[in-house]
């Protein structure tokens, strides 16, 4: 999570609304911005609330370990 906070600029530039970790929206249909990484524009998710946005990571964190648990994925 500290990395990904180093990367998106955690907090200083979110783009969209409540979008703290500037995470991409696949489906294009989010606010744009420029991606300095990839050197191109790119839609980003948004969020009604801060709540919205907690419950979204929660959900990934629990997606995730889930599928690491199954797989038996060990850290170094």
């Amino acid at each position: 999570i500290a990395q990904w906070g180093h990367e998106s600029d955690w907090g200083r530039k979110p783009v969209g609304q409540y979008n703290f970790g500037n995470i991409k929206d696949t489906t294009g249909k989010g606010p744009t911005a420029y991606d300095k990484a990839e050197k191109s524009r790119s839609s980003y998710r948004s969020y009604d609330t801060p709540e919205q946005f907690a419950a979204y990571i929660k959900s990934e964190i629990a997606k995730w370990s889930k599928l690491i648990k199954e797989l038996g994925v060990k850290s170094e």
